[in-house]
């Protein structure tokens, strides 16, 4: 099928992109959609659909980790600049944020909740803080823990800050991530957060089209490298979320 193709193509695509490329209406694409989700050939997501192969781009931990390793670096070590002696942050599991943990040994009183196994080894053999691991399902290709039950348990939980990676960011969706118990469990979080930051390498930039974890009006801080597109740099300018470049 043409729809399936162009989405497998591209990896993304929004419903609009298809009503318009394929001149038809947008009731016709979503039922088109829903057919090829029912046949198992791509996965709906909020406002489009994502090809199963560019899912496949969220393989293991291990081939994850080594992809953009020193971007996620920079990102990592900019990030931990905000973090301050007595805070209590949640960091995501991510790839990303993981990068944070090299720099945060030496944070006296600090308290890390996370939902990530390998964070939590990183911090629990380097570093002296508090840590926090949320229960869960383990996921095994990111070795994170997803349960909105759990995550419900820390409703007492105010956060100082909270670190979020994700699958992209762009300035119309904000920071987006995989449909379904992921982006739920993040909003949960996110919600119970004083200020919210997100590390984002500059390939996932102006990468939506999935499920809005934050949307932009909601972001304090977006975080990425320096090489991102001069038109991206004018369009964040409108936004009250902060750009840092690391």
């Amino acid at each position: 099928m043409a729809i399936q193709a162009l989405i497998d193509s591209r990896g993304r695509v929004r419903v609009e992109e298809l009503a318009e490329t394929f001149q038809t209406s947008l009731v016709t694409i979503r039922k088109d959609l829903r057919q090829l989700e029912h046949e198992g050939r791509i996965i709906r997501a909020h406002g489009g659909a994502i090809s199963r192969a560019a899912m496949s781009a969220h393989v293991t931990f291990e081939i994850r980790k080594t992809k953009n390793k020193r971007e996620k670096q920079q990102l990592g070590k900019k990030a931990a600049e905000f973090v301050a002696a007595g805070d209590v942050i949640f960091i995501d599991a991510s790839t990303t944020t993981a990068e944070m943990c090299p720099h945060l040994r030496d944070v006296e009183q600090l308290t890390v909740v996370t939902n990530s196994l390998e964070i939590a080894y990183l911090l629990g053999t380097t570093g002296s803080c508090n840590i926090v691991v949320m229960g869960g399902t383990v996921k095994r290709e990111t070795l994170a823990m997803f349960d909105l039950e759990t995550a419900a348990s820390f409703d007492r939980w105010r956060f100082d800050k909270a670190f979020f990676g994700g699958w992209g960011y762009s300035v119309k969706d904000g920071l987006t991530d995989l449909p379904g118990i992921i982006v739920q469990q993040k909003r949960h979080i996110a919600a119970r957060s004083l200020v919210k930051i997100a590390l984002v390498d500059s390939s996932k930039v102006e990468k939506g089209s999935l499920d809005t974890v934050i949307p932009s009006k909601d972001l304090d801080y977006l975080i990425t490298n320096a090489d991102v597109e001069p038109s991206f740099l004018g369009a964040m300018q409108r936004l009250n979320t902060q750009l840092i470049l690391a």
